[in-house]
């Protein structure tokens, strides 16, 4: 049977320093500048190394800390946790990519999952083990270029770069499948929104189109789908680290473009994994590791004192 699949956003906020939410904090606006997109002039191309000389990753970290504290401010207290989300799994996006890629790769991962007042949580080991990534500066730094300032300005190209605080939407999405229906709750970075309101992914490398659809069409189309994103703002750079072609790509097109994988097999593999660790887990303090090697996957008894990424302060919260 088909896997039908609905992604819902109910809420953002502003991801601030100390991990903690400020509710209904907005992404950045797009800047739609034409001058911006398709081929650059000279005059008009970005220079991806300017204003990273002083960058330190403060971003990282930030699994569930945020998703949870946005969940203390937002949801009445004293009611119980499954009632309250509404969901049958808290996890994250990179979960749901690994996943889904599953379908179609070879995958190596390790997600730990324990059920806790009725909801079970999954958190994976690189989520665990996250440090500071400074290879990212190149890609904040094209987002700086395609987004406006707090005044609806262009920032200028010698602005430092920073990702201390950044905005996260809140997204309840279902699975269904002959009749059987599974909920996921979730947070996801945004890049930016457009004048219309729609959300926009933005990414930079040096790969041509039909390079960057064949290496990474897959994980940006399962990106921007579970993250609301209509479209994805792609750059082309050269060899030097600066952007000279822009392109507009709306998601829905990703798997149209003559690619070797289909979505509905990355969906129906998400929802049959998510069913098979509701399974296992049927009571409170219930623990697994789910582990993938190559194209095999096993489920394991774990010991639920290995799972405290569930933060025992937002549990008290509810009963």
């Amino acid at each position: 049977m088909p896997v039908k699949v609905d992604v819902k956003i109910i809420g953002t906020y502003k991801k601030l320093k100390d991990k903690s939410a400020e509710v209904g904090g907005l992404p950045r606006l797009l800047n739609e500048d034409p001058r911006r997109f398709g081929l650059l002039g000279e005059n008009d191309q970005m220079d991806l190394k300017k204003g990273w000389e002083e960058f330190n990753d403060e971003g990282y970290g930030d699994a569930f800390d945020s998703l949870f504290d946005y969940i203390r401010k937002t949801l009445k207290k004293s009611t119980s946790l499954k009632k309250a989300l509404e969901t049958d799994f808290v996890l994250t996006r990179r979960i749901l990519l690994s996943f889904a890629k599953k379908s179609v790769h070879k995958t190596f991962f390790v997600i730990r999952a324990v059920r806790r007042n009725s909801v079970i949580f999954l958190s994976d080991e690189v989520s665990e083990n996250e440090g500071p990534n400074p290879a990212l500066i190149y890609g904040l730094k094209f987002e700086q270029y395609m987004t406006l300032n707090r005044v609806g300005e262009p920032y200028d190209e010698d602005v430092p770069v920073v990702n201390a605080e950044y905005c996260r939407a809140v997204f309840q999405t279902s699975l269904e499948s002959d009749n059987d229906k599974i909920n996921v709750m979730y947070s996801a970075v945004v890049n930016a929104e457009d004048k219309d309101g729609k959300l926009v992914a933005i990414k930079a490398n040096n790969l041509d189109l039909r390079k960057w659809f064949y290496n990474h069409g897959l994980g940006t189309y399962l990106q921007s789908y579970f993250g609301g994103s209509s479209y994805i703002v792609k750059a082309t750079t050269n060899s030097d680290n600066v952007v000279y072609k822009v392109d507009k790509i709306p998601t829905e097109e990703i798997p149209k473009m003559k690619v070797f994988w289909k979505p509905q097999a990355c969906f129906k593999k998400v929802f049959d994994i998510l069913q098979e660790i509701k399974t296992r887990l049927e009571n409170d303090d219930d623990a697994i590791i789910i582990r993938s090697v190559g194209w095999d996957i096993f489920y394991e008894p774990e010991d639920v004192r290995n799972c405290n990424f569930v933060d025992p302060e937002f549990l008290r919260n509810f009963h």
